[in-house]
């Protein structure tokens, strides 16, 4: 059986839980983590720089200015 990922974690397919497999799996888990920190830091001086410091971020707080 084979599981192939998206592009977070491309050339990763399950053929057996292989060390090497978790290694890979656990390395691009953690560089998906550091990416989501980058976008946080970017999104946030977006907003600063547009003006937008009161401007919901979460899903949540931007679905209420929808609502």
């Amino acid at each position: 059986m084979r599981f192939c990922a998206g592009p977070a974690l491309a050339g990763i397919e399950q053929a057996g839980w292989l060390p090497v497999w978790q290694v890979r799996l656990l390395e691009a888990a953690r560089d998906a983590g550091a990416g989501l920190d980058d976008l946080e830091k970017t999104a946030a001086a977006v907003c600063q720089t547009h003006k937008l410091d009161g401007f919901p971020r979460s899903r949540t707080g931007l679905q209420r200015l929808v609502a």
